[in-house]
């Protein structure tokens, strides 16, 4: 009887050990298989997102070499033209100041090209500018122009920095490249205004200088010196409010809400010029340019 129990207990003790390594062995089983599904999710995040940073790289040069091509057509057109004056000189009597005046818009252009180059990524994009060749003798670049309200100008402090819509129509070139541009030569700034009369008047100020992103785009002119729009850098750039040196102008905004005709007057928020048609009338188009002092 005594060996039966033995035998019994030892049959059950190896039943239960065997249970025992079974169940030990199903649950590392389940834990290994849970971890293979992680690290299964894990990887193919990790692809996905490989694959958007180099999507991302291939853009980016893609864009790099567009602007570089552009680039280089815009200097190759301007020696052309260059050349071309240059063959005229026997036949114009003015040549010679032609050709200074050229000369000068060339170093101009060519400084925007390297500007534009050798600047950070968002601004590189800023490949296309709109140059007035009539308006007081020509050479001005324009960074700003509203004639019929296709753009919004209600944008952050981001927009501002890196230029908005079509050169060719509605725009802000950008405050980092006009600080690079005005940071590097001696600019002038010219600012041209129209009612809905058709009346017309314009402003220069010889001597035009932004600052840098640290320094807010500060505005110097003369003595004294105005940030742009300091609060829409604070508060991350109100979608009701634009972006200006409120304090250069006092009363006046040229990046306002366009107003149409009729609804233009006692709109305090539209585009206005304080000494122009006072501090509520809307004007109908605006145009802000820069050049070199030097032509």
């Amino acid at each position: 009887l005594e060996r039966y129990i033995q035998m019994n207990l030892r049959l059950e003790l190896a039943q239960a050990q065997q249970h025992m390594v079974q169940n030990q062995t199903a649950t590392m089983l389940e834990l290994g298989t849970s971890l293979l599904n992680q690290t299964t999710a894990q990887t193919r995040k990790l692809t996905d997102v490989e694959a958007q940073v180099l999507n991302q790289t291939s853009r980016m040069e893609i864009q790099l070499l567009e602007t570089s091509l552009s680039t280089n057509k815009l200097e190759k057109q301007l020696l052309l033209q260059g050349h071309e004056l240059h063959q005229l000189q026997g036949h114009n009597r003015n040549t010679g100041a032609t050709m200074s005046f050229h000369s000068q818009l060339l170093e101009s252009v060519q400084r925007l090209v390297r500007v534009v180059a050798q600047g950070p990524a968002s601004m590189r994009a800023a490949e296309q500018v709109f140059c007035d060749m009539e308006a007081s003798g020509g050479g001005w670049t324009l960074i700003q122009r509203r004639e019929n309200g296709s753009m919004n100008f209600q944008r952050n402090w981001r927009d501002y920095k890196q230029g908005f819509g079509n050169p060719a129509g509605e725009h802000w070139l950008g405050n980092e490249v006009v600080h690079q541009l005005t940071s590097r030569a001696a600019y002038s700034l010219r600012v041209e205004l129209q009612d809905w009369e058709g009346n017309e008047a314009y402003a220069q100020y010889e001597h035009f200088q932004l600052g840098s992103e640290g320094q807010l785009y500060r505005w110097a002119w003369g003595p004294g010196s105005w940030a742009f729009s300091e609060w829409v850098q604070r508060l991350g750039g109100a979608p009701e409010q634009p972006g200006w040196w409120f304090d250069a102008c006092g009363l006046s905004n040229l990046n306002g809400i366009y107003y149409p005709a009729r609804h233009h007057v006692r709109k305090l928020n539209g585009i206005r010029w304080h000494y122009f048609q006072g501090p509520s009338y809307s004007l109908r188009s605006t145009r802000m340019m820069v050049r070199p002092t030097d032509i």
